[in-house]
């Protein structure tokens, strides 16, 4: 009778074990936690995630401070490059053998087009949260 109680009792912990699952969730400075329960932004992890070894990402999560203050200097790294170029009236590169080349017309126009692309990306006000999403979402 004891081993009948026994085995219909870990019959019903095992399923309410499963139930309760796993939580996984990014603090505010970027560190990942795990919890036996759902808290604000967690996502749950499933065996298939696991398996694979895939964590759902959250993009909706605010991007922690370090990275806010690298994507700052990355645009005001931008921007000081746009200026420069500019204001340069001749520019240059470094051919394979390591041989400074002037670049054709067309060619500066390539880089400054690239470069004023960079900045958009870099400086909109919106720039840290949408590359954390993005970043979240390659991840």
């Amino acid at each position: 009778m004891i081993k009948l109680m026994c085995c219909l009792l870990a019959l019903i912990a095992v399923p309410v074990a499963q139930a309760a699952g796993v939580y996984r969730w990014v603090d505010e400075n970027g560190k990942v936690h795990y919890e036996d329960r759902a808290v604000v932004n967690s996502k749950r992890v499933t065996r298939e995630s696991l398996s694979k070894r895939e964590i759902p990402a959250n993009p909706d999560l605010p991007p922690p401070p370090a990275f806010v203050l690298e994507v700052s200097l990355t645009c005001a790294n931008y921007k000081d490059r746009l200026h420069s170029y500019r204001e340069a009236g001749n520019m240059y590169a470094r051919d394979p053998s390591g041989n400074r080349v002037q670049l054709s017309d067309r060619q500066q126009q390539l880089l400054l087009a690239q470069t004023e692309q960079d900045v958009q990306r870099y400086c909109n006000p919106n720039a840290a949260r949408q590359l954390y999403a993005q970043q979240s979402r390659q991840q």
